[in-house]
């Protein structure tokens, strides 16, 4: 069961999203690695606000925002097509403190100290930074992924952003299927009466990030 079936049938239609991801650029920052490499650098100030009728339950623990990708406009980046994407998640950790957590959840109702409930229009507000690597000149040997290079997106006003944020660790339910997650599943039927546990990772808005007059660090 996911989390859009916790929510009532009207709340099914397509591309609704009772909890929504979107964000502001704080800073944007340029810096040349090297003759073959540039590191482009955003700051955002992100927001995840229910927009739905019902409590939203979310770990008490920030996000992460684990991949990203930029375009140069919002059709282009709804349909893959990127100057540069990345994906950062996190490593499998099988420490003893994935084990408490679960362990401390086990409850017939959200624990406070470990859920954070968001009411209806409730915003959660979380500064977080992206970085992408790109190739500073078409055509250089950098080849660790196919980026766009830097000489082409710095001639662009401006391009579009879209983040993708897991408010759900992996390593509560390491190398589970992520639409199949047992654990987090039961506790969605176990709470349901006070609202419902997230679990899906969310996908942001497009964000406008402009380029124009960006100083470079050598």
């Amino acid at each position: 069961m996911s989390c859009a079936e916790m929510f009532p049938a009207s709340y099914s239609e397509a591309n609704y999203q009772p909890l929504l991801l979107r964000g502001e650029t704080e800073s944007v920052t340029v810096e040349e690695l090297d003759s073959e490499e540039v590191l482009i650098k955003i700051k955002l100030k992100m927001e995840l606000t229910n927009k739905g009728a019902n409590p939203i339950f979310l770990l008490n623990k920030e996000p992460l925002f684990v991949g990203a990708s930029i375009a140069k406009s919002t059709d282009d980046l709804a349909s893959g097509v990127l100057l540069a994407s990345n994906y950062a998640g996190p490593a499998v950790d099988k420490s003893p403190y994935w084990g408490n957590l679960r362990a401390s959840l086990e409850q017939m109702s959200p624990p406070p100290d470990k859920i954070r409930v968001l009411k209806p229009n409730d915003t959660w507000f979380v500064i977080t930074s992206i970085v992408f690597g790109v190739p500073a000149k078409t055509g250089g040997s950098i080849s660790f992924r196919k980026q766009e290079s830097w000489s082409v997106i710095q001639k662009l006003p401006h391009v579009w952003l879209k983040v993708v944020c897991e408010v759900w660790p992996r390593n509560i339910e390491p190398g589970a299927n992520r639409s199949k997650l047992e654990f987090g599943h039961n506790l969605q039927r176990r709470w349901h009466r006070h609202g419902v546990l997230w679990l899906d990772d969310l996908v942001s808005e497009p964000i406008q990030i402009d380029l124009k007059g960006l100083p470079q660090k050598p």
